[in-house]
């Protein structure tokens, strides 16, 4: 994935190449290009991961969009600050988020909210899906745990500073959860699916084991430690 990257898609299983495009309103030729590992053919593109489908700058201006130029309907910009929804959401997720954590399997209500420093009303008043005692919550879903302006809640938990940080330059924030030990400079994420492995990872986003456990000092030396159901650094 290119490093400008500004506009997300969740590839879940099943999601075809070419739903992606109408999705996303794009061509396979910047598509291609932006996510360079998926190939010109957009045969190596992997399922429960997320690719660029919008860059700093937009579309290549001489690549038109291959299928009919229909509104964006998957996800929606956040106003003023260009972060786009990494997909899929919560129902119910407001318009103005601009902080995402990403629900893995067994996550519960309150440990998302201890680990983002933010009060259950705030959470549910962000994703009004889940309900005021949380009971509707989701798996395998991004909720929104920040919104333009900050929370109007005071938190129930400790004040510790947000978990997730923002990439210099290019306002892109951390997706969540992260893998332990991940560098703050990072602007490439990479989401762990169940199964994945370390070469896996490293051979897709052409990096080496060396800069991959420097960015990630979690993972250990020799990968050993690596979680999954994680974003990972693989690209500062």
């Amino acid at each position: 994935m290119v490093s400008n990257c500004n506009k997300f898609y969740f590839v879940a299983s099943g999601v075809t190449c070419s739903k992606v495009l109408s999705d996303a309103n794009i061509s396979l030729a910047d598509f291609a290009k932006w996510n360079p590992n998926v190939g010109a053919e957009c045969t190596g593109m992997w399922a429960e991961v997320n690719v660029c489908v919008g860059v700093i700058g937009g579309t290549t201006p001489t690549t038109p969009p291959t299928t009919t130029s229909k509104p964006v309907t998957t996800t929606t910009t956040t106003p003023g600050n260009g972060i786009q929804t990494p997909q899929p959401t919560q129902p119910g997720m407001v318009t103005n988020c601009n902080k995402f954590h990403w629900i893995a399997q067994g996550v519960t209500c309150s440990q998302v909210l201890s680990y983002n420093g933010i009060s259950l009303a705030d959470f549910a008043k962000w994703n009004t899906g889940v309900g005021a005692d949380c009971s509707g919550m989701w798996a395998e879903v991004n909720v929104c745990v920040g919104v333009i302006g900050g929370a109007a809640t005071p938190p129930t938990t400790t004040t510790k500073p947000p978990v997730s940080t923002t990439a210099p330059g290019n306002g892109v924030t951390t997706p969540q959860p992260t893998q332990p030990g991940m560098v703050t400079n990072c602007k490439k994420f990479h989401y762990v699916s169940e199964g994945n492995t370390c070469d896996q990872i490293i051979s897709y986003n052409g990096i080496t084991l060396a800069n991959f456990v420097k960015w990630n000092t979690g993972v250990g030396a020799t990968c050993q430690s690596m979680w999954a159901k994680t974003y990972v650094c693989v690209g500062v």
